[in-house]
């Protein structure tokens, strides 16, 4: 959805300020937060968790709502899966993309993809990774900042449900992908078999979902002078 005059996207809200970058290397990797709050990169199945030093757990001035954020330069993810593991973190996990480059901040090299996971019960340290898909109700659990004009690229078969502000920049869908939630962003594209599915807007779901932030909701239509769309 583009608007007109696009809003800014709010101030980092933590105290971090070198960013970061995540990469899945040659394996796939698993991002958590534990039971004391600290957000880490696991393997896959939850093991070999090390914690990511570009994250920190944020409470809204607002809500007083904890939520975890991570304040990064790109996510690399080589081909390979990155799983984010929402459980833990009451208010949900966010990344926030400032630094000064444009172009792609996340990377998935062609097959990579990104799931989001969430239990509806707390997971111990050593309780194993979570294997359930965020659902459509939970996509604000999951949000994604992106400053400038940079671009958002996602793909996902499953658990691809999340919440995307970039609205100087591009989000684009990619691959046999359904994505669960909203973004707002100058342009988008859909490149592949993608669905897209987006709450009710009877449940004010996008200013709800940015959290405090005063993010703008006019309607749920793919609005372009370039093409035209059908969903």
């Amino acid at each position: 959805m583009a608007l007109d005059p696009a809003p800014a996207v709010p101030t980092y809200p933590g105290s971090i300020t070198t960013k970061g970058t995540i990469t899945t290397s040659n394996n796939s990797r698993y991002i958590r937060v534990n039971t004391s709050g600290t957000v880490q990169i696991c393997q896959s199945n939850a093991t070999n968790c090390s914690s990511l030093t570009m994250c920190e757990q944020v409470t809204d001035a607002v809500t007083s709502v904890v939520s975890h954020w991570c304040r990064l330069r790109e996510i690399d993810n080589s081909n390979k899966d990155l799983i984010i593991d929402s459980t833990n973190s009451p208010g949900g996990i966010r990344f926030y993309f400032d630094d000064t480059n444009t172009g792609d901040v996340i990377d998935l090299g062609g097959n990579g993809t990104i799931q989001h996971v969430r239990c509806t019960a707390p997971l111990a340290d050593n309780g194993g990774a979570c294997g359930t898909n965020a659902t459509l109700a939970n996509f604000d659990k999951l949000l994604l900042f992106a400053t400038g004009n940079k671009t958002v690229n996602i793909k996902g078969t499953g658990g691809l449900s999340m919440g995307i502000l970039a609205p100087a920049g591009t989000v684009e869908i990619l691959g046999n992908s359904t994505f669960l939630g909203v973004t707002q962003s100058n342009n988008f594209r859909a490149n592949g078999n993608v669905t897209i599915r987006v709450p009710n807007s009877s449940s004010n779901a996008i200013g709800n979902g940015f959290g405090s932030f005063p993010v703008e909701a006019y309607d749920w239509v793919a609005r372009g002078i370039r093409y035209s769309s059908n969903y």
